[in-house]
This record gives C-alpha cells, structure tokens and sequence, in this order.
C-alpha cells in the first residue's frame, strides 16, 4: 500500500473512531457488533484498507473491537451447546437474549456439531392439496404451515413445477387501489392414496 493511499485511507477512518468507541460502549455485551465490513462500507473502503488505517490509527481501539466480537461469538456457542437441545422451543431464551432468529441458531448448532431439526421439505403434492386458485404466495404458505420466503424459493427453482402455476393478477383494494400480486392460477388435482387403495378393495 502505497503513502498516499495509506494517507487517503487513514484520513477517511479517522472521522470514524468516536463513532467506533461510542458503539463499543452503547452495546451490551449479549449484542453483536456491527461487522468491520460495514464500518469499512461507511467510509468507502474495501475491508481490508479499512482494518489496516484503523489498526494504523488506533491498534488498541481494533484489538477491543475484535475481543467484543470473538467474545460475543464464544458466549453465543457456549449457550447452543448448553441448551437441552437444538429444537427451536429450547433455543427461544437464547435467541431473545443474543438478538438473533432461532432458525439461524439452529444452522449455528450444526456447524458446532449439534444434532439440529433439519427445515420441513417442500414437497409440491403436499402444497397442491391445500392450494386452491386465487391464493398469493403469502396465503399458500400459510396453508402449508411454510415461510413464504422458502416456499417463494421453491416456486422460483421450479420445484412446484407440474403440481402449480402462478400468474401475476391485479388485487383490488377498499381504498381503489391495485396492486400487482402473484397467485395461484392452476392446481393439479391430487388424489387421497388412502381413500384410493379402500376403494379399490
């Protein structure tokens, strides 16, 4: 790194180190703080120039930041691998107290080694028996007991494919309003196996 961009670099972090120590200090230590690649977004640099001007500016201010960080990483896994087990009613406490969602502690869980609840496949006959025309994504997966972001991802890979079509439908609003929204335009019929085979006997 050259002088001149090492200076460029230190005098764009310099306007950031009140603002570094002040968040350090209004943060409880069971919350994360922001990541480094932001503060480096902030300023305009890529991480890397970012970490070296404030190391440059400030060695004692980086070396607190990255002991928050990591201390707050190691509390984190020291909870899930305390915790009864990885089911998301016994993660519920530590994702209230470290501020993070219990669909993610359960991913963090597996990296640790935890036996974790795997996500509910998405299996498109099963949705087809609840889907009826009409209903946006949102109501669907409702219906199927689903997050409407995971079943939007299935749709989006085509994995509903030959079970359901969508189509993209104005909805009508009290207010006159109209709002293009994506519904389910075709479902295929799909037969009860249980009732089939008893009525074949």
């Amino acid at each position: 790194m050259t002088l001149t961009v090492m200076g460029e670099s230190r005098s764009l972090v310099r306007p950031l180190l009140h603002e570094l120590r002040e968040h350090i200090a209004d943060t409880p230590r069971t919350s994360k703080l922001i990541p480094l690649d932001n503060w480096a977004a902030m300023a305009g640099l890529t991480k890397g120039r970012f970490v070296y001007a404030l190391q440059m500016e400030d060695q004692a201010l980086y070396d607190e930041y990255q002991k928050r960080l990591s201390e707050y990483f190691q509390e984190l896994h020291d909870a899930l691998m305390a915790a009864p087990s990885s089911r998301l009613c016994d993660l519920e406490s530590i994702a209230e107290k470290y501020q993070v969602a219990r669909e993610s502690l359960q991913a963090v869980a597996r990296r640790l080694g935890r036996n974790a609840p795997s996500r509910k496949t998405i299996l498109a006959e099963k949705i087809a028996k609840v889907a009826k025309v009409g209903m946006t994504v949102k109501e669907l997966a409702a219906a199927a007991g689903l997050h409407a972001g995971s079943l939007k991802s299935a749709k989006n890979l085509g994995r509903l494919q030959g079970f359901l079509e969508f189509e993209v439908a104005l909805r009508r609003y009290p207010s006159g309003a109209r709002t293009p929204v994506c519904v389910v335009s075709w479902v295929k019929e799909v037969r009860d196996e249980k009732r089939k085979s008893r009525a074949s006997r």
